[in-house]
């Protein structure tokens, strides 16, 4: 009979404390500060555990030490609670993070990266009046033709006879001619020294070499001042007018193209040579010159979307930067 009731016994705890093992962790994890405050849960957890070292494997209950509020002599928050408690927490703190950043991302949208506001404050590109454009783009045709079908042709075969080194020598001689333009009109501008200058260096690369070398710029390092009427014109507040491009000539303005006939009568030269003579130095010179720049006109077409804006601006900025210098 004795042993009746205790196999009763017996099996009946062995199905209660399975259930009543997992209220107890449900309990936990819905109030996992209560079960850690208690010393009676304590002893309980711990009892179990130990009781179900044994019997977990055959029975296949598993239950992770990891989740006990006690082990190793001291008392943890079991992980899934952590999780558990920590998840809002964490979902609002993306949720903030993320609306912060996006309400930058769709401030900075608004605004534009390529906007530069230091260039606002610049003043616009000047630019000269242009109002012969159709006749100057027939004018500007006439002499891409010719450049290419007649001197550029002639310049590559005088290059291929003369060396580098004689061509130069030409364009000292010639640049040496121009001394008394240079002279004058740095002294209608009042630059005093750079009169001086120009008479120096006339008289130095005259007397060593008849013009044909630059000894007092390359070697005495003296400053050509490179000064026409058209300059002197714009150094007294003459605007350039409109912009002229003229056949053979080139670009011109109004100014600059009675700077060249002021210049022409600065020339002591043209008294004393005939016009046709002067023409025909005036084409060698061309010559010359452009067997020493072929190159630099066509990567100016090649680099313009409009290469008769660009010869229009590029030689209106040039002239306004010699005017200022």
């Amino acid at each position: 009979m004795r042993r009746i009731c205790g196999i009763f016994i017996f099996s009946t705890l062995w199905f209660i404390l399975p259930p009543y093992l997992s209220f107890c962790r449900s309990v936990e994890n819905a109030f996992p500060a209560q079960a850690i405050s208690s010393d009676e849960s304590t002893e309980r957890f711990d009892h179990y555990d130990r009781g179900l070292d044994i019997d977990a494997v055959s029975d296949g209950f598993e239950y992770p030490r990891s989740t006990h509020p006690v082990k190793y002599g001291h008392r943890q928050t079991p992980t899934t609670n952590n999780n558990i408690s920590e998840k809002p927490i964490m979902a609002q703190a993306t949720k903030s993070t993320t609306e912060s950043s996006q309400s930058e991302d769709s401030e900075e949208d608004l605004t534009d990266p390529f906007d530069d506001k230091d260039d606002k404050d610049l003043p616009p590109l000047k630019t000269i009046a242009d109002p012969l454009e159709p006749v100057n783009r027939a004018f500007f045709y006439f002499n891409d033709k010719l450049y290419f079908w007649l001197f550029k042709p002639v310049a590559r075969g005088y290059g291929y006879i003369f060396p580098q080194s004689v061509r130069i020598c030409v364009r000292n001689f010639f640049d040496n001619l121009g001394f008394p333009i240079r002279f004058v009109n740095c002294m209608l501008q009042g630059k005093f020294e750079g009169a001086g200058f120009e008479t120096q260096r006339f008289l130095i690369n005259s007397i060593t070499s008849f013009g044909f070398k630059d000894v007092a710029t390359d070697n005495l390092g003296i400053k050509e001042y490179d000064e026409d009427f058209g300059q002197t014109l714009g150094f007294y507040g003459l605007g350039p007018g409109l912009y002229i491009d003229w056949p053979i000539v080139g670009p011109s303005s109004v100014t600059d193209t009675i700077g060249i006939i002021g210049d022409i009568y600065t020339q002591p030269l043209n008294y004393v040579i005939e016009f046709k003579y002067n023409i025909g130095i005036r084409a060698y010179d061309i010559v010359n010159s452009t067997s020493l720049t072929i190159g630099e006109y066509e990567d100016l077409k090649r680099a313009a979307l409009d290469p008769y804006v660009a010869m229009r601006d590029a030689y209106y900025q040039f002239r306004q930067n010699k005017i200022r210098e």
